[in-house]
């Protein structure tokens, strides 16, 4: 195609016609700069349809992420609320007249249980570092922002703070039990008089009862909101 074209700018030389020369470079030019926009724009497109594919695996990847945080919090809060049933329990036997049972054993031992929440945000930032534009969904990118960047962050610092009122009642079992072994139920106090008249020892234990009513409260809320940002997808 190229020596069809030199041939003809030759011939075209030769016959000193400069003006249809002029014309024909003219339209050489014309149609080089007119393929090399075609080329361009087909690579556009291939990088546009790269860029897409991208982003729906991505985007794919995060909701199946969000699945798995929501199955860890319902995980959760069916422990929560297991713990919180022996607490009370135990509040309850504090407060009351009645002699150690050996059921309590076993609410005791619960009362000192703990679970923990862990967020799974390699996909989030994986998204973050692409840009969450390439969500073309508004109200999905809003959700699943406050989602990573505030629900997130907020519920697991409810659980640091509940750990930290377990190491308090922690601090204060030593001198009323005989033992804390999470295998056996076997735990029972040295003496339940001096136990129970153990002001510190029961507020420990009702404040880890009452914040433990807050986190599972707070892991409800967090529920609804992946909730409603899963159904957005």
């Amino acid at each position: 195609m190229i020596k069809f074209f030199r041939k003809i700018r030759y011939k075209l030389l030769s016959r000193t016609r400069i003006r249809k020369y002029l014309v024909y470079a003219v339209g050489e030019i014309v149609l080089v700069v007119i393929g090399i926009l075609i080329a361009l724009q087909i690579n556009n497109w291939n990088e546009q349809r790269k860029s897409q594919i991208l982003s729906h695996e991505m985007v794919l990847e995060l909701k199946s992420g969000i699945k798995s945080d929501l199955k860890e919090l319902n995980r959760l809060l069916d422990s929560q609320k297991g713990i919180l049933k022996s607490q009370v329990i135990i509040s309850n036997w504090l407060k009351s007249d009645t002699s150690f049972d050996d059921s309590l054993s076993f609410h005791f031992l619960k009362t000192y249980m703990t679970s923990d929440y862990t967020v799974n945000y390699a996909d989030y930032e994986t998204l973050k570092k692409f840009g969450l534009r390439r969500i073309p969904n508004d109200s999905l990118r809003i959700s699943i922002a406050n989602l990573y960047e505030v629900k997130y962050p907020t519920f697991i610092k409810y659980t640091e703070i509940y750990q930290n009122f377990l190491d308090k009642l922690l601090g204060s079992t030593p001198e009323h039990f005989n033992e804390l072994n999470y295998t056996k139920t076997t735990m029972r106090p040295l003496d339940i008089f001096s136990l129970k008249e153990d002001g510190v020892y029961t507020y420990n234990l009702n404040s880890l009862k009452n914040f433990n009513q807050l986190l599972i409260f707070q892991g409800q809320r967090l529920m609804s909101d992946i909730q409603k940002a899963n159904s957005k997808f």
